[in-house]
């Protein structure tokens, strides 16, 4: 891998497992598995928020066609 530091966390390449970069920053894997945790609340929070929600009313002629 190449030398460089987290564009993040300011961390060595040599003090992580790995260090991708990409074309104007560098992110390391522990703050790939932060981010990663930090998107899994929000879509709990979302899901939860769905699933909350009342069921939507029948139709009002009944549903008959």
């Amino acid at each position: 891998m190449s030398n460089g530091n987290c564009s993040f966390c300011g961390k060595r390449h040599d003090e992580v497992f790995r260090l991708i970069a990409g074309p104007t920053c560098m992110i390391c894997n522990e703050c790939i598995g932060r981010m990663a945790n930090m998107i899994a609340a929000e879509l709990q929070n979302v899901a939860s928020d769905i699933i909350a929600l009342p069921p939507p009313l029948p139709p009002k002629d009944g549903g008959a066609t």
